[in-house]
C-alpha cells in the first residue's frame, strides 16, 4: 500500500509547500479587511465565511496538491477571537451598573442613536445628599435605595427604562407637549416627597429634575443638556 500510495502521489504531481508566515498573513489580511465592515450583522457573517473558508482549506489542501502550515494561522485567529470576545464583553459590561443592574448613561446614549423618532425629553433627576447616603449605608443599602427610586419613576409605565449614574436618574419621555412633561415631572416630585424605607431606617428624599428636548440635530447633545438642566 506504501508502493501504491507513492504512485498515486507522483502521477498526481508534486505537493506545492506554503509556509506558515505565508498563510498567516492572508489571514490576518482577511481578518482586517472583515473587521472594516461597518454594519455589525455583515461584519459578522465575514469572520463567519473566514472561519469557514479556513475549515475548507484544510480538509481540501491534500485535494489540491497544498502542503499548507496552518498552525500559526488557527493560533492567530483564535486570539483575535479571544480579543474580539473580551472587548465586546467589556463594552456590554459598561452598560449596565453592577450594583442595581440598571442601564448607564452610556446605554441611554446608544438607545437615543437608534431611536426612531427625534421627538420627546430626556429627563435627569439629581438625587440630593447623596455623599451622605454614601456615608451611611451599605453598597447593597445603596443599591436598593436606588432601585426604589427607580421603582417611583415607573408608576405610570412599568415598563419604563431608567438609567442610572451615580446620584443621577435618567429616562425618556416620549410626550412632545413641554406643558404637559412639567406637569408629570411635578406629579412625580410629590411622589418623592415620601420617605424611602430601608430595613430599619427612613430616608428622606430630595430630588431635583431637569429635562432637555430631543431633536433631529441634538441627539448626542441632549443627555449633557439635561444634565445642565438638572443642575
Amino acid at each position: 500500500f506504501v508502493s501504491i500510495y507513492g504512485a498515486e502521489t507522483l502521477l498526481g504531481g508534486g505537493m506545492r509547500y506554503i509556509p506558515g508566515i505565508n498563510a498567516t498573513a492572508l489571514v490576518a489580511l482577511l481578518v482586517c479587511l472583515a473587521s472594516i465592515v461597518s454594519v455589525p450583522r455583515r461584519r459578522h457573517a465575514a469572520y463567519a465565511m473566514l472561519v469557514a473558508a479556513l475549515l475548507i482549506a484544510i480538509r481540501m489542501a491534500a485535494d489540491w496538491h497544498l502542503r499548507i502550515e496552518f498552525a500559526t494561522s488557527i493560533s492567530v485567529l483564535a486570539m483575535y477571537g479571544a480579543i474580539r470576545l473580551r472587548s465586546r464583553w467589556r463594552d456590554r459590561a459598561a452598560l449596565i451598573d453592577p450594583d442595581t443592574g440598571l442601564a448607564t448613561l452610556r446605554a441611554l446614549g446608544g438607545d437615543l442613536a437608534a431611536r426612531r423618532a427625534a421627538t420627546g425629553y430626556v429627563v435627569m433627576a439629581k438625587i440630593h445628599g447623596y455623599e451622605n447616603i454614601l456615608k451611611t449605608l451599605t453598597a447593597r443599602q445603596r443599591a436598593a435605595y436606588i432601585c426604589k427610586l427607580g421603582d417611583r419613576l415607573r408608576v405610570g409605565d412599568p415598563r419604563l427604562a431608567v438609567y442610572v449614574d451615580g446620584h443621577h436618574l435618567a429616562w425618556v419621555v416620549d410626550e412632545a407637549d413641554e406643558d404637559k412633561v412639567v406637569a408629570h415631572l411635578e406629579g412625580l416630585r410629590a411622589i418623592f416627597a415620601a420617605p424611602v424605607t430601608l430595613d430599619t431606617q427612613t430616608i428622606d428624599v430630595g430630588i431635583t429634575f431637569g429635562a432637555a428636548p430631543i431633536t433631529e440635530r441634538n441627539r448626542e447633545r441632549c443627555i449633557a443638556a439635561a444634565f445642565a438642566a438638572v443642575e
